[in-house]
C-alpha cells in the first residue's frame, strides 16, 4: 500500500517563490523545502531573501536567492533562467510578491495605482507566462499557485486598488488552469485573510482593532504563515494532482460570515 506522505512529496522538482523575503512567501517557501523541492527565492534585492535561503540549507534543503522586480520583465525572465541554471528544472511557481497600499479612494494617485496594478497583477502575469512556457517545453507540466486575498471577495474601506488586483488574481488563475490544462499544468491561488504577520502587526497589537477584525472571523482568531504552507503544498504535490483553477480562501470561515 502507498504511504500518504508519498502523495505530497515534492524531492526532486524545483520551485520558483516570488515575494519570499519574509511573512507569507517566507513560509511558503520553507514549506516546499520541507517537502523535498530545491527552491529559487525571489525577492527585490537578493540580500533580503539570504535569510530565508540560509535557513532551508540549515534544514538541510536545497536553495539559492535571486533579486528582482516582478514587474519588470527583464527580471522575471532572468529568475527563471537562474533557476533553471541552479535546478535544471522548473515544476513549480508560488506567484507571492505584492504590497498593500491602504488610501481613501479619490486620494489615490494614478502613479500608486499603476504601480501597485504593476507589482500585484502584472507582476503575475510575467512570471506565470515564463514559468507555464517553461513548463510546456519541459513536457513535464506542474503548477502554479497564485496568491491572493480575501480582500479580492469582500469590500474593505480605502482599499480599492488592493482589493481590485487581488480580484483580478481569481480570474487570472481561471483562465490559465483551463489554457494550460492540456499542458499538465495546474494553476490555483490560496486567499489568506488575516495572518499573522510583521506587515499587519500594527493592526494585531491594537487591541480596539482586533477586537474588531476577530468578530469577523468565525474561528476567532488570526492565521499563521506556517498554516499555508500545507496548503501550498498539496496544490504542486500529486495529492492535488486533480485540482486547478480553484480559490481557496483560508481564513478562519471570514469570507463565508462576511
Amino acid at each position: 500500500m502507498e504511504k500518504m506522505s508519498e502523495w505530497f512529496d515534492l524531492t526532486g522538482q524545483a520551485a520558483l517563490v516570488t515575494g519570499a523575503s519574509r511573512g507569507i512567501g517566507k513560509a511558503l517557501a520553507m514549506a516546499l523545502a520541507a517537502a523535498g523541492a530545491q527552491v529559487a527565492c525571489m525577492a527585490t534585492r537578493v540580500e533580503n531573501a539570504e535569510g530565508t535561503v540560509e535557513e532551508i540549507r540549515k534544514g538541510g534543503g536545497r536553495a539559492i536567492a535571486l533579486g528582482g522586480d516582478v514587474s519588470r520583465e527583464e527580471d522575471v525572465s532572468a529568475a527563471v533562467e537562474a533557476t533553471l541554471g541552479a535546478f535544471s528544472r522548473l515544476d513549480v511557481l508560488v506567484n507571492n510578491a505584492g504590497f498593500l497600499l491602504e488610501k481613501p479612494f479619490a486620494e489615490i494617485s494614478l502613479g500608486e495605482w499603476n504601480r501597485l496594478m504593476d507589482v500585484n497583477l502584472t507582476g503575475m502575469f510575467l512570471c506565470a507566462r515564463a514559468v507555464a512556457s517553461e513548463m510546456v517545453r519541459s513536457g513535464r507540466g506542474g503548477s502554479i499557485v497564485n496568491v491572493g486575498s480575501t480582500f479580492g471577495k469582500i469590500g474593505v474601506t480605502s482599499c480599492a486598488a488592493y482589493c481590485t488586483s487581488k480580484a483580478a488574481i481569481a480570474g487570472l488563475t481561471r483562465s490559465l488552469a483551463v489554457e494550460y490544462a492540456r499542458h499538465g499544468v495546474r494553476v490555483n491561488c490560496i486567499a489568506p485573510g488575516y495572518i499573522a504577520t510583521d506587515l499587519n502587526q500594527e493592526y494585531l497589537q491594537n487591541e480596539k482593532v482586533r477586537k474588531v477584525i476577530l468578530s469577523k472571523i468565525p474561528l476567532r482568531r488570526v492565521g499563521l504563515p506556517e498554516e499555508l504552507g500545507p496548503l501550498v503544498v498539496l496544490l504542486c504535490a500529486r495529492g492535488g494532482g486533480f485540482i486547478t483553477g480553484q480559490t481557496i480562501y483560508a481564513d478562519g470561515g471570514e469570507v463565508i460570515a462576511w
